[in-house]
């Protein structure tokens, strides 16, 4: 947690997962998931790669594992 009480992580399938909390972030992402051209699954792929901190080359690998 931050100073002002905002999470830093989430907890997926019992893993921490380091995400971004920038207001910036979050504004972009409302932008992605209303658009109308993507896909629902273009849409989840987007929304891990921008909401979720890298984790090295292979951190969308390593979250998909998580998931499934």
């Amino acid at each position: 947690m931050t100073l002002f009480g905002l999470p830093t992580a989430v907890t997926v399938a019992g893993h921490e997962v380091p995400v971004r909390t920038d207001f910036r972030v979050i504004l972009e992402i409302f932008v992605m998931l209303s658009d109308p051209e993507l896909t629902d699954a273009d849409k989840t792929e987007a929304l891990l790669r921008m909401f979720i901190e890298p984790l090295g080359n292979f951190w969308y690998v390593y979250v998909l594992f998580i998931l499934y």
